[in-house]
C-alpha cells in the first residue's frame, strides 16, 4: 500500500512492541498515526474508520466488520518482515508543527473526537513532568498504561525525547516479580491498577524503591490514598487530559494534605477558571485542535484558552482541585446534583475501591442518583445498608442514592467506565427494581 507523507494510518492493538514498530513505520513514511481501542466494538470502530477514511489500517486482532479500505493484521510473521527493511533505518525527519498523533478522547460521555496534536506538543508536555520530577537517562518508565490513551502515549514521548529507557513488560505483575532493578523506575497507574497491587505485599516492597508512581485517569479513592501513606509509597496525584497531551497539574510530594489535591501546574501549562468556575488551559502541549471532515478545527476561545468541561478551583497555595465533569451534572428535585461529591464520600469507605453515580429518571423529582460499586467486600445486603447509613451521615438528602449496583461486567471502556453506558444500564436496573417491588 503506498503511504505517503500525510496520510492517516490508523493503528490498533494492545500488544506494545508491535505498536510500536507500526508507529515508527508511520513516522518514517511522514504519515500521522491515528490510535484506536482495540476494546471498542468492531462496529464502533468501523464508524470511526468510516469518519475518517485512512490510507491504511494495521491492526493486532482479528478484525471481521465489513470495511472498504486495505486493512491487515499485525501478526509477528508481518512486522518481522516489514520490520527487517524499515526499522534499521528509523530516521523520521521531524518538524515541530507537523502533526504526529491523532489520539480519541475517551468518549466517556458521548462520542469521542479525534484530537490532533503535533510533535511540539508531545515534546513541551514530555519537558515538563520531567523538570517535575528531576528526571535524567538513568530513570527508566514502566509501560502501565495503554498506547491509545494518552497516559501512556506521554510514557512513550518522555522516553523517546529525553532517553529515559521504557520498560515494556507482558505485565506489571510479571516486572514486579522479576529482579528489577527498581530503584530509578517510574509508574503511571489508574487508581484501580495500584490498588489491585498494593494487595501483593511482595509488590509492595518494590513499588516502595520507585522514583515516583503517578496516579491519574480518575478520582482517587480516599482509602487507597491512605493506604498508600501507611504502606510509605511514593506517590503523586495528577490531573490532566488527552487535549493537553497528558499531564497538567502534579503534585510535589507525597503528603497527605497534597494528595488532596491534584497540584500546581506543570512548566508549559498555563491553567484558569471562568466566572461559572470551569477550567480554562492553554500552552505549548494544547492539541492543534479535533479532527472532523479532514480539517484540524482549533477549539479555542478568542484568548486561546481551551475550555476542559471540568469544574475546579485553586486552593490557598495554588493547588488545584478538581470537583468533576460539568456535563455530568443532573438536576433532581430542582437541585444541582455534581456525582463527583457523592462518589467522593462513597470511597471514603476503606472496601469500596471504585464508585460511579448517575441519574435515573424520577416522575417526582425529575431524576435521582443511583451508584455502582466496586468493593474488595462481599456484595450483600449489610453493604448497601453500610452504604445507605454512611450516606445519611454525610450527604444532603437529594444526593443520597436511591440504589446500589455492583459494576456490570461487559461495558468497561478499558479504563474509563462509560457514564453514557451506565446510566442508560441504571435505568433499566432501576425499573426492574420497582417493578418487582
Amino acid at each position: 500500500h503506498k503511504i505517503r507523507k500525510g496520510d492517516l494510518v490508523a493503528v490498533s492493538g494492545e500488544r506494545l512492541p508491535q505498536i510500536f514498530a507500526a508507529l515508527m513505520m508511520a513516522w518514517n513514511i511522514g504519515a500521522i498515526p491515528m490510535l484506536i481501542n482495540p476494546h471498542w466494538k468492531p462496529h464502533h470502530i468501523a464508524d470511526v474508520l468510516s469518519r475518517f477514511n485512512p490510507k491504511l489500517f494495521l491492526h493486532l486482532n482479528p478484525f471481521e466488520e465489513n470495511i472498504s479500505f486495505p486493512h491487515f493484521q499485525l501478526n509477528d510473521e508481518n512486522l518481522r518482515h516489514i520490520s527487517s527493511k524499515q526499522l534499521p533505518d528509523f530516521r523520521p525527519q521531524i518538524n515541530l508543527i507537523d502533526p504526529a498523533t491523532i489520539l480519541f478522547t475517551s468518549g466517556s460521555t458521548g462520542v469521542p473526537k479525534a484530537v490532533v496534536h503535533q510533535w511540539a506538543q508531545h515534546y513541551f508536555s514530555a519537558e515538563g513532568i520531567v523538570q517535575h520530577f528531576n528526571l535524567t537517562r538513568e530513570h527508566s518508565w514502566v509501560a502501565s498504561l495503554p498506547i491509545f490513551h494518552t497516559g501512556g502515549l506521554a510514557i512513550f514521548f518522555r522516553c523517546a525525547f529525553f532517553g529515559m529507557t521504557m520498560i515494556v513488560p507482558e505485565s506489571i505483575e510479571q516486572w514486579l516479580s522479576s529482579s528489577g532493578p527498581f530503584d530509578h523506575t517510574v509508574y503511571s497507574f489508574v487508581p484501580t491498577q495500584l490498588w489491585r497491587l498494593i494487595q501483593q505485599p511482595d509488590y509492595v516492597e518494590k513499588l516502595r524503591q520507585s522514583k515516583a508512581i503517578l496516579l491519574g485517569g480518575s478520582r482517587v479513592p480516599d482509602s487507597l490514598l491512605q493506604e498508600c501513606i501507611h504502606l510509605n509509597l511514593p506517590v503523586y496525584t495528577s490531573y490532566g487530559s488527552t487535549e493537553m497531551a497528558s499531564t497538567i497539574c502534579c503534585t510535589d510530594s507525597s503528603s497527605a494534605d497534597n494528595l488532596q489535591t491534584a497540584g500546581k501546574v506543570l512548566p508549559y501549562r498555563e491553567i484558569c477558571t471562568d466566572d461559572h468556575g470551569e477550567i480554562l488551559v492553554r500552552g505549548k502541549t494544547l492539541f492543534a485542535g479535533y479532527l472532523e471532515h479532514d480539517k484540524v478545527v482549533a477549539a479555542v476561545d478568542e484568548k486561546g484558552w481551551f475550555h476542559t468541561g471540568d469544574s475546579g478551583k485553586p486552593d490557598e497555595k495554588g493547588r488545584w482541585i478538581i470537583s468533576g465533569r460539568i456535563d455530568n451534572m443532573f438536576i433532581s428535585g430542582g437541585e444541582n446534583i455534581q456525582p463527583e461529591i457523592i462518589e467522593k464520600v462513597l470511597m471514603q469507605l476503606p472496601e469500596i475501591s471504585e464508585a460511579i453515580v448517575v441519574p435515573v429518571e424520577d416522575t417526582e423529582y425529575g431524576h435521582r442518583p443511583v451508584a455502582f460499586i466496586s468493593t474488595t467486600a462481599q456484595w450483600d445486603q449489610n453493604l448497601i445498608h453500610k452504604l445507605k447509613s454512611h450516606a445519611e451521615k454525610f450527604l444532603p438528602g437529594l444526593f443520597r442514592p436511591v440504589a446500589y449496583f455492583p459494576f456490570p461486567r461487559n461495558i468497561k471502556n478499558h479504563l474509563k467506565w462509560s457514564r453514557k453506558e451506565l446510566t442508560e444500564h441504571a435505568g433499566r436496573l432501576y425499573q426492574h427494581e420497582k417493578d418487582s417491588k
